[in-house]
């Protein structure tokens, strides 16, 4: 039976594998605004070399599907005409963008280089998505580097900070996206459901999901969506882990903070100090190439240590309470 359970897990891979992988489509045409059919297209990832071919068909249209997220390199390529290079490319998770080429007259050594980012459409049902790109995932800060916290800054989307988080609720981060309730959103780590049981995102003890450094991208997408999101009527947030290269990085890195700036709590009493507060998260990522082009690795470590003090002030008789003394209107007659 085992080999029913391997087939199983591919295909489950497979039908999630839209919701963390893009896409490419377009037309090919030439000065006149003719369609140019049979152009060969190669797709290749910049910093995996992976390539991909395409071909265009009769109505001069090509379809790239199953595209990783991440910057490609596309050479179009026909007889009679120069070919065209498109560099800066960016594919996201779940987006389908268009791309359109006008190819030159001229010999097939030729060759016609466009450096600058293309303008693109995206044509899929997640086109008015939301994305948090790797660069504000490493950039911008975050109380304790959860995941998912930097989508609250994408439009409609509100971080519910006055529920609450615990085993019965939901340890992680309730959002409300275009007024749905929190329960009701989806929650993904490269295409794999990770809601815990009351809807929320799952969540350590610390009440965060750790492996921020690990993320390529997180992409929120709102209703209506394409049946491969599925059992959400809220949004669907979806990480995107990144993966190794033919260049070898790492990191090491460690966020403290502790008392020594923060204010007092109003309940806190005043001839005391602060109340004591310790957070350490620390980690490193190393990735590189395991055989050149072909096979890679990456590895990532976080973690957190934390001592956080909360203040109670419980109600108590006093002592001429505990006598019988009560103010005037303290019992209802």
């Amino acid at each position: 039976m085992i080999w029913r359970g391997v087939v199983f897990s591919l295909l489950a891979a497979a039908l999630l594998q839209g919701q963390t992988t893009g896409a490419l489509e377009g037309t090919v045409r030439d000065p006149s605004g003719a369609v140019v059919p049979g152009a060969r297209l190669r797709i290749l990832e910049t910093g995996t070399a992976a390539a991909r071919t395409a071909e265009t068909d009769g109505t001069g249209r090509y379809l790239a599907p199953r595209l990783e997220p991440g910057a490609y390199e596309i050479t179009v390529a026909r007889a009679g005409f120069r070919d065209q290079v498109q560099n800066g490319i960016r594919v996201e998770a779940g987006a389908t963008v268009r791309l359109d080429f006008h190819l030159a007259l001229g010999e097939a050594r030729d060759q016609m280089v466009v450096s600058a980012e293309a303008i693109l459409v995206d044509a899929s049902p997640a086109g008015s998505a939301s994305t948090v790109r790797q660069q504000q995932l490493e950039d911008l800060p975050l109380v304790g580097r959860d995941v998912f916290e930097l989508a609250a800054q994408q439009p409609g989307v509100l971080l519910l900070r006055n529920t609450d988080q615990n085993v019965t609720r939901g340890e992680g981060l309730k959002f409300s996206v275009h007024g749905v309730r929190p329960a009701q959103n989806g929650f993904l780590l490269d295409g794999i459901p990770m809601n815990d049981s009351a809807g929320s995102a799952g969540a350590s003890a610390a009440q965060v999901t750790l492996g921020l450094e690990s993320m390529r991208e997180v992409v929120i997408v709102t209703s209506p969506f394409s049946a491969e999101y599925g059992r959400s009527a809220g949004a669907v947030f979806t990480a995107v882990t990144k993966s190794g290269g033919n260049q070898v990085h790492g990191s090491v890195y460690e966020y403290f903070r502790d008392d020594a700036l923060d204010a007092r709590n109003f309940f806190d009493d005043p001839a005391s100090a602060s109340a004591p507060f310790r957070r350490s998260q620390f980690g490193g990522l190393l990735s590189g190439p395991i055989r050149r082009n072909r096979l890679y690795f990456l590895g990532n470590f976080e973690g957190i240590r934390e001592t956080l003090t909360s203040t109670l002030r419980p109600v108590v008789p006093n002592a001429q309470a505990r006598q019988g003394r009560l103010p005037a209107g303290a019992c209802a007659s």
